[in-house]
């Protein structure tokens, strides 16, 4: 059974910047492991066709979001090493080139973690803190165009 685009996108992602990130634990969504702290939670939250692009190229926008949470600190305050945390996140999503080499077919020996992906476009649309009990949860928004085989 083909594995289904989001979950293609989440793991992608996920590996790549599990590789590219120390110091906070990087899941997808979909892996059921035990959440330590800090981590990060990549999820694909849904999935259409890339907006201005025929359907017949097979080009999806897929909505996601990367949550880092960290435990707070004293009194509850934002622990102070959230924000390079966060930093490095959103560096390691900004450097497309990298991104791309990692998830995308090469032209070697193919060692992949997920197949059937190509990226082509992230694209950050944004972001929101919250708490929730003794947690501190940055969310990074993004769209990720891709289509779902290799180019």
């Amino acid at each position: 059974m083909a594995i289904p685009l989001v979950s293609r996108a989440e793991r992608s992602l996920a590996d790549f910047l599990d590789t590219n990130l120390t110091g906070v634990t990087v899941f997808d969504a979909r892996s059921g492991a035990a959440r330590a702290k800090p981590h990060l939670e990549v999820r694909a939250t849904g999935f259409d066709l890339a907006e201005g692009m025929p359907a017949e190229t097979g080009t999806f926008a897929v909505t996601m979001t990367f949550e880092l949470t960290w435990a707070a600190g004293a009194n509850h305050s934002r622990p102070s090493d959230l924000d390079d945390a966060l930093a490095t996140v959103e560096s390691c999503l900004f450097d497309l080139a990298a991104v791309q080499a990692h998830v995308n077919k090469p032209a070697g020996t193919d060692n992949r973690v997920v197949t059937g992906f190509h990226l082509q476009d992230l694209i950050l649309d944004g972001s929101s803190v919250s708490t929730e009990d003794n947690d501190w949860i940055e969310t990074l928004n993004a769209t990720v165009i891709c289509l779902a085989n290799d180019a």
